[in-house]
C-alpha cells in the first residue's frame, strides 16, 4: 500500500515569533489543529479531515447542560482572501479569494472578507484547499460545552462525537472534539469536561476549485552574468508550467490562444505566439495521459451492442489535473468493416468529468466467420469478440418411436445451411455407438441394433445426439438430440419383501364398572410395529383385539390375532406382549402370559 502527502510545508519560519504561534502556523498551513490532550499529558494535532462519529452522547450520559455558542450573521465571513508565496511566480506574493455563493448566504447578509497570510505553502493548489476549508468551517460555526461521565473515558482531542438532545433540536449532530479535561468533583466522582466544534463534511468537498495558472514569463531574457544559465531556466519552468496551461486550457480557464493536437496531445500555435522562445515552451507542454477502458461485454453475438467507457487512470485524477479537463481523444476501429457496426471507424470522444462513453451496435449479417472488433483510444486498445450467427437448421426422423429390445433403429437427418461433409454423433442408452454421419445433399442417416439379454432391466431408451458445427453460443444450441423407447422382453419378476410390519398393541388399559368395581372393558393405550411371519418363519400369536365377560371375576379372551415372526434376528427393540389373559378381580390388574417380540 503507498501513501503520498496530502500537504507539505514550503516556506520560512520566522524564529524570532513564539514557538507556539510558529507551530499555530503551520497547523493551520495543513488543515490542523493544535490542542492540548490531558490525557497524553502533551499537546496534540487534530487533522481536520471527514469521517464518522466514534461515540453517541444522549441525555443518559450527558450530566451538565449544554453550552451553545456561535458567531452572529454580522460576524460571519463569506469569502477569504489568501496570501502566500506563489511556486509559478518564483515564491513571490500572490493571493487567492474563495467566496460562498451568493445562494449560500443569509437573507440581508453583508461582505465581509477574511484576510489570511501563510508563509509556509507555495502550492496554489494547497492554498486554495485551505483557503476553502477555513471559509467553510467558519460557516460551520457551532460550538458545544458540556460535561460527562466516565463513559467517555478514552475519547480524546480530534474524535468524532454526535449529539441527541430533543431541547436543542439535534438528532446524531455530529461534533469534532476540540478539548476534553478531566475534573474530579469533591465526592471523587471523575467527570470529562467536552469542548466540541460543529462538523460538516462539506468543509472537505473540492468541487469547483480550479488552478490558475501565475508566470513571470514575458519572453525577455534577464541580463545577468550567465545569459546561457537564464535561457536554460526559463526553459525549464515553460516545460513544468506547460502542461497546466494545456489543462487550464482544455478546462477554458484562460484565453483559447492555443489548440491541442488530437494525435499527439502537444500544444499547437493558432497564430498568437509571435515569440520562438515562447512557442518552443508551448509546442512540448501539453500531454495527455493514456486512458483506462472498461467494456459492457467483450464476447457478444451478431446483432448486440456493447459500450466501452474511457477514462483518466484513478491516480491520474490526483496527480495529473486538479479538476479534470475534458480533453478530446481520437479513437479508432479495427478489425471489422464499416459495414459491421453503427459508428464510424474512426473518430474523436470528448471526456466530460473524466469519461467518456461509445456505444457500439453490431450487424446481424450472412457472415458465417467470427471477428474480433479492436477499439484503440488514449493509448490502449480494447478487443471485443463478435459471434457469427450460423444460419441452418437440422430435423431428425427415427424409424419407429419405440421399439423391443433386439431389434434396430435409425436416424435420419435432413440439413439446411450444413456443407457436406460428415457430423459427429453419440448413442448412449439400450446401446453405445458413435462415429460421423456423413451428410450427402442436406442428408444423411446411422443405424443401431439392440441386444436381448435375457435379463429383466425395464424400459430403456436409445438416447441419440448429433453434434453441430458451431458452439452454444447466440442462441444456437451446438447439438441436436431424439430418443427411441426400447422396451424389455422379460417380464417383471414378482417382489418379495421380509419387512411387512402390523399395529400391535403391547400395553392395554383396564375399564372398570362404576357400581362393583369389576372389569367391563379394555382399551389400547400403546402399540408397537411388529414384523409379519412369512412361510417357514416361527411364529407367536398375539391378540388385536379382545372381548371382556364380566363377573366376579371377569375373564379376557382374543377377538381377533395375527402370527408375528419371533426371531431375533429380524432386530428391533424387543415388547412384552401378552398372548393370553388371566382373570381379573375387582380392581385388579390384567396379567397374562407374555413373549418377547421385536419391532419399532
Amino acid at each position: 500500500m503507498t501513501t503520498s502527502n496530502r500537504f507539505e510545508i514550503n516556506g520560512v519560519i520566522d524564529t524570532t515569533n513564539n514557538v507556539f504561534d510558529n507551530i499555530e502556523l503551520m497547523a493551520t498551513s495543513s488543515g490542523c489543529f493544535v490542542t492540548w490532550d490531558p490525557s497524553a499529558g502533551h499537546w496534540s494535532v487534530i487533522v481536520n479531515e471527514a469521517g464518522t462519529s466514534v461515540f453517541s452522547f444522549t441525555d443518559s450520559n450527558i450530566i451538565t447542560a449544554i453550552t451553545v455558542g456561535g458567531t452572529s450573521m454580522n460576524d460571519l465571513y463569506n469569502s477569504v482572501q489568501l496570501e502566500y508565496p506563489h511556486k509559478d511566480l518564483r515564491n513571490s506574493v500572490d493571493y487567492l479569494t474563495v467566496t460562498l455563493p451568493t445562494a449560500d448566504r443569509f437573507n440581508e447578509e453583508l461582505d465581509n472578507q477574511l484576510t489570511i497570510k501563510l508563509n509556509t505553502i507555495n502550492d496554489p493548489i494547497q492554498a486554495q484547499i485551505i483557503a476553502s476549508q477555513e471559509l467553510k468551517q467558519n460557516r460551520a460555526d457551532k460550538i458545544v460545552e458540556f460535561a460527562t461521565d466516565f463513559t467517555a473515558n478514552g475519547l480524546k482531542a480530534g474524535d468524532l462525537i454526535d449529539i441527541t438532545n430533543a431541547g436543542l433540536d439535534f438528532t446524531n449532530k455530529v461534533f469534532r472534539v476540540i478539548q476534553i479535561e478531566e475534573q474530579d468533583t469533591e465526592d471523587g466522582t471523575i467527570i470529562y469536561s467536552i469542548t466540541a466544534l460543529e462538523y460538516d463534511a462539506d468543509v472537505y468537498n473540492t468541487t469547483g476549485l480550479t488552478y490558475d495558472l501565475r508566470t513571470k514569463l514575458t519572453g525577455i531574457k534577464s541580463k545577468i552574468v550567465n545569459d546561457e544559465m537564464a535561457v536554460q531556466d526559463d526553459v525549464d519552468i515553460g516545460g513544468q508550467i506547460g502542461r497546466l496551461l494545456a489543462a487550464n486550457a482544455a478546462l477554458g480557464l484562460i484565453n483559447s490562444l492555443f489548440t491541442v493536437d488530437e494525435d499527439t496531445g502537444a500544444i499547437i500555435n493558432e497564430g498568437s505566439f509571435a515569440d520562438p522562445d515562447k512557442q518552443a515552451i508551448m509546442e512540448g507542454a501539453g500531454k495527455r495521459p493514456d486512458l483506462e477502458h472498461s467494456a459492457s461485454g467483450t464476447d457478444i453475438c451478431e446483432g448486440a451492442s456493447t459500450t466501452i467507457t474511457v477514462s483518466y487512470p484513478a491516480d491520474c485524477v490526483t496527480s495529473c489535473f486538479f479538476n479534470s479537463p475534458n480533453y478530446i481523444y481520437p479513437y479508432t476501429i479495427t478489425g471489422v468493416s464499416a459495414d459491421d457496426i453503427n459508428v464510424p471507424l474512426t473518430g474523436n470522444l470528448t471526456l466530460s468529468g473524466g469519461t467518456a462513453n461509445i456505444t457500439i451496435a453490431t450487424v446481424d449479417d450472412a457472415d458465417t466467420v467470427d471477428e474480433t472488433l479492436v477499439f484503440t483510444c488514449g493509448g490502449v486498445s480494447t478487443s471485443i469478440l463478435i459471434r457469427a450467427k450460423v444460419d441452418w437448421t437440422v430435423a431428425i426422423t427415427r424409424s419407429a418411436t419405440e421399439i423391443t429390445e433386439g431389434q434396430s433403429a435409425t436416424f435420419s437427418l435432413v440439413t439446411t445451411g450444413i456443407p457436406d461433409g460428415t457430423l459427429p454423433y453419440a448413442i448412449t442408452g439400450a446401446a453405445t455407438q458413435s462415429g460421423n454421419i456423413t451428410i450427402s445433399s442436406g442428408a444423411g442417416s446411422v443405424s443401431v441394433a439392440t441386444v436381448n439379454d435375457t435379463i429383466y432391466t425395464g424400459t430403456r431408451y436409445l438416447d441419440f445426439v448429433v453434434t453441430m458445427p458451431t458452439t452454444d453460443h447466440c442462441g444456437i444450441a451446438g447439438y441436436t438430440a431424439s430418443s427411441v423407447t426400447v422396451l424389455d422382453t422379460e417380464s417383471e419378476p414378482t417382489a418379495t419383501t421380509t419387512c411387512e410390519y402390523i399395529s400391535v398393541p403391547t400395553v392395554w388399559c383396564a375399564v372398570y364398572n362404576g357400581d362393583d368395581d369389576q372389569l367391563e372393558g379394555v382399551t389400547v393405550r400403546a402399540s408397537a410395529m411388529l414384523p409379519k411371519a412369512l412361510a417357514g418363519e416361527a411364529t407367536v400369536t398375539v391378540p388385536l383385539t379382545l372381548t371382556v365377560t364380566k363377573g366376579a371375576s371377569s375373564t379376557i379372551a382374543a377377538a381377533t390375532t395375527v402370527n408375528i415372526a419371533s426371531s431375533a434376528a429380524l432386530g428391533g427393540s424387543p415388547f412384552n406382549v401378552l398372548t393370553s389373559f388371566n382373570g381379573v378381580g375387582a380392581k385388579g390388574l390384567i396379567t397374562g402370559t407374555a413373549s418377547t417380540l421385536y419391532g419399532y
